[in-house]
């Protein structure tokens, strides 16, 4: 208990960094700051927020599945576990700079699993970032043509 008291205490303070660094260096550049920041979200048509929320969460029940189905021939069988375990990293890349995220969920993966190793999960997210690649290089030419 004592340890996720201490999680959450740092949690909040680099929330609150993170907010003061917005409102110091981001927001001065604006002439109004955070008043400019809420009158673009009141401009947003109703429906935008809602769909934004949707497609966000579509995309990651896809990656969630798409892994899911590349730690299963490691012998991982625990879909609970995975799909927590993704979660977990997912937030975690959204969160950290530099995409440092990346490696949660291989850690998270070969610290919980008795059948997978940090490198062999590792090796399944240099796949998945080779796919993702390969995927938006796609939808460039598509884009392109």
């Amino acid at each position: 208990m004592r340890r996720l008291g201490l999680q959450f205490v740092v949690g909040l303070v680099l929330a609150a960094a993170l907010f003061w660094f917005l409102d110091r260096n981001l927001l001065a550049a604006t002439e109004n700051g955070w008043t400019d920041v809420f009158a673009a979200a009141r401009a947003l048509p109703w429906w935008a927020i809602p769909a934004y929320a949707l497609a966000f969460l579509g995309v990651h029940v896809a990656r969630v599945v798409r892994w899911v189905w590349q730690v299963r021939p490691l012998g991982e069988r625990d879909t609970r576990l995975v799909t927590s375990v993704c979660a977990v990293g997912y937030a975690a890349i959204v969160l950290f700079p530099f995409r440092v995220g990346e490696l949660v969920r291989p850690y998270l993966l070969a610290r919980r699993s008795e059948q997978v190793t940090f490198s062999a999960a590792m090796g399944t997210a240099v796949v998945e970032r080779i796919i993702d690649g390969l995927f938006i290089t796609a939808l460039f030419f598509v884009t392109i043509l």
